[in-house]
C-alpha cells in the first residue's frame, strides 16, 4: 500500500495566517495595556473599571487567536478526512464528501452529503441552523490553490469531489 494514503497526512494553517493570528494576539495584548493611558470618559469614569473591561474583551480573544493558530489542522487519512479546531471538529470519510466549491470570497469548501460536526452545545446548534455542520472551510488552509497539497490529497481521495467542482 503507498505511505501516503496508510499514513495520516496534517495540514497545518500556513505561515502567514499563523503569522497573523500571533500579530493580532500581540495587538489585542497591547490594547489591553492601553487603559491607564486613555482619558477618563462619562459612560466609564473609574480607570479600573476601563481597564478591567478591556482585559475582560482583549485577553480572552488574544488567547482564542494563539490557540486557534497552534492547534488548528486538517488530517488526511485513506478513510476520510478531519478538521480540528478550537471549538468544533468536523470529520467525514470519503464517501460523505460531496463536493468541493469555490465561496464567493474564492475560499475553497468540502462540502459534506451528511453532518459531521463535533462541538460544545451552543456552537453545535448554530453549525446545524446555518448549514456549516456539513461544511469544511478549506480556505484558510490554502495558501495557493495551485500549489496546495491539501488540494492534491482530497483530489487524490475524492476525485468525485473535484469532478463536480469543475
Amino acid at each position: 500500500m503507498n505511505d501516503s494514503v496508510s499514513q495520516p497526512k496534517i495540514h497545518h494553517l500556513p505561515r502567514s495566517m499563523r503569522i497573523s493570528l500571533f500579530v493580532a494576539t500581540g495587538i489585542l495584548i497591547a490594547l489591553s495595556l492601553l487603559p491607564p493611558f486613555l482619558p477618563s470618559t462619562k459612560m466609564i469614569a473609574d480607570p479600573g473599571l476601563k481597564y478591567a473591561l478591556l482585559l475582560l474583551l482583549t485577553l480572552p480573544s488574544a488567547a482564542w487567536f494563539y490557540v486557534e493558530a497552534s492547534s488548528s489542522r486538517i488530517v488526511i487519512t485513506s478513510a476520510g478526512i478531519e478538521i480540528f479546531s478550537v471549538l468544533y471538529r468536523i470529520s467525514s470519510s470519503w464517501e460523505n464528501v460531496n463536493r468541493l466549491d469555490i465561496s464567493p470570497f474564492g475560499g475553497q469548501i468540502l462540502h459534506l452529503r451528511e453532518p459531521g460536526l463535533r462541538s460544545i452545545f451552543p456552537l453545535t446548534l448554530w453549525f446545524r441552523m446555518s448549514g456549516y455542520d456539513r461544511r469544511i472551510q478549506l480556505a484558510p488552509f490554502v495558501a495557493d490553490r495551485r500549489k496546495s497539497d491539501l488540494l492534491r490529497d482530497i483530489q487524490l481521495f475524492a476525485p468525485h469531489a473535484i469532478k463536480k467542482a469543475s
